[in-house]
């Protein structure tokens, strides 16, 4: 998709936006918060026209593959739940958040009543919860997000407490650290939303095991620009497990081929060869990633396209051939366990893009900072960064909506082999 064209259920001009996931205790995701801003040149809308624009203009069913089918948090003004506006989009996808500092009036109350009566969820801030105003809706509320950094154990402690009789689910919201994490599951709060789960939890190991070496020299041979068919079937099939998960997949309801594919041949003439290239990356990293969550590999993915799509208009072109996997690659020591600066050298990048993995400021870094100051809604550190590298920010949106729609597709396939 080109910058500026159209995405599907939206309109000539695209709001910006990203997704945070929520997970629960077990690592899954639960929802998505999803951050707005304006469209084109980043100049952002009001809260409440981004939401509006995006609500009116959303095609369910795309946000729905957005979203892996889980329900997204979008935060509301007054005037928009007033308006109607909560109803834009079904129960199942949406679970609607009251902007904070939202006073409650009558006419809030009866539409707030009205949205829980058709089967939507409410969430409120847990600093509104304690208001006075607030207290009418409680009944209505199902969820209530507690700022994890600001607040203490006591506090969450009390809070659980006081909301005792309306039940409540709480959500622990700024959970950056796995420390944090593990304090706030202990304090019973199973649902938490931060960066904790893609910071590295590094153990006493300073150096990859061999099967972690073997599975980064096998992504560097499928790295090679000029990689033939017959040299990607040939590493394919020295992996009996990658063998196994091309057939599978292959062969799998998705494609809705009538006749059994059995050979790896087969496979690359029918899908091609970077379609089966991408799935192999991001099997051999979900190999050696076990005990990561899965929407750390998902945010890899998302990263590795959206730095491809970004490195189009690049002078370098071994950055340009390789942004994909150095997106991938930049969440390696969450996904491995073990120190970056113990796993570069081992990676199939150019210097540019090891250097930029280690921190070292160059082009490769500022794209991955660009990649990483759009996921957190950053977007005006966002916008000057890819100035800097001579992308037109006006197309970031764009590369990130089709990063998003494209990554779960590509981990539903590695899901089924």
């Amino acid at each position: 998709m080109a910058p500026g064209e159209e995405i599907p259920g939206h309109g000539s001009e695209v709001v910006a936006f990203a997704r945070q996931a929520i997970l629960d205790e077990r690592g899954r995701v639960f929802g998505y918060e999803v951050l707005h801003a304006g469209g084109h040149g980043l100049s952002g809308l009001a809260a409440d026209q981004a939401v509006a624009r995006m609500l009116l203009e959303a095609d369910p069913e795309w946000l729905r593959s957005l979203t892996a089918g889980h329900p997204i948090f979008v935060k509301f003004g007054r005037d928009l739940l007033v308006g109607g506006a909560g109803a834009l989009l079904p129960p199942s996808l949406l679970i609607i958040e009251l902007q904070p500092g939202t006073e409650v009036d009558p006419e809030l109350d009866r539409a707030c009543s009205v949205l829980a009566d058709a089967g939507y969820a409410l969430g409120v801030d847990s600093l509104d919860a304690g208001r006075a105003s607030m207290h009418q809706i409680l009944q209505h509320v199902r969820f209530v997000k507690v700022d994890a950094g600001r607040t203490t154990p006591a506090y969450r402690a009390e809070l659980r407490t006081r909301l005792l009789p309306h039940a409540p689910r709480l959500i622990a919201a700024h959970v950056d650290t796995p420390e944090m994490a593990a304090e706030v599951r202990a304090s019973g709060i199973r649902l938490l939303q931060g960066r904790f789960f893609s910071v590295p939890t590094c153990d006493t190991r300073t150096s990859l095991a061999q099967r972690q070496i073997d599975s980064l020299r096998l992504l560097g041979e499928m790295q090679t620009a000029d990689l033939s068919m017959e040299a990607l079937e040939g590493i394919i099939k020295r992996d009996v497990t990658l063998t196994w998960r091309v057939l599978r997949s292959i062969n799998s309801s998705a494609y809705a081929i009538r006749r059994e594919v059995s050979s790896i041949r087969q496979a690359l003439m029918m899908l091609g060869l970077e379609q089966v290239r991408r799935w192999a990356w991001v099997w051999v990293l979900a190999g050696v990633s076990q005990g990561a969550p899965s929407e750390a590999l998902a945010s890899a993915l998302i990263r590795g396209r959206f730095c491809e799509l970004a490195s189009g208009s690049l002078a370098d072109t071994s950055l340009r051939a390789s942004a994909f996997l150095l997106g991938l690659c930049s969440t390696l020591d969450v996904l491995l366990g073990v120190p970056m600066t113990a796993i570069v050298s081992e990676l199939p990048l150019p210097a540019i893009a090891r250097d930029a993995l280690v921190g070292r400021p160059n082009p490769a870094r500022t794209l991955l900072d660009c990649a990483a100051a759009w996921e957190r809604g950053a977007w005006a550190d966002a916008g000057r960064l890819a100035t800097q590298l001579g992308v037109l920010p006006a197309s970031l949106p764009t590369f990130y909506h089709e990063s998003v729609e494209w990554a779960p597709a590509l981990q539903e396939m590695r899901q089924s082999a």
